[in-house]
């Protein structure tokens, strides 16, 4: 993304961390990780997933293609 000078690295880079902090805070508040919160934790992950390569990733995408670096 710097390499490219992608001007929405910053809030790409704070997705990633935006998405680590909560996948974590899902860890360390559940004491037993059972079904209900495998469900939980899984429509999470397909969830941000899909909205995020299919929005910020597609814009990310879009620039390195026009972009001179390969």
């Amino acid at each position: 993304m710097k390499q490219t000078n992608f001007p929405d690295t910053e809030k790409h880079t704070q997705e990633h961390r935006n998405f680590s902090d909560r996948v974590l805070s899902f860890i360390s508040h559940q004491e037993i990780l059972d079904d209900e919160f495998r469900i939980s934790i899984h429509n999470y992950l397909l969830e941000w997933l899909e909205i995020h390569v299919h929005g910020i990733d597609k814009d990310l995408e879009e620039h390195v293609l026009k972009s001179d670096v390969k």
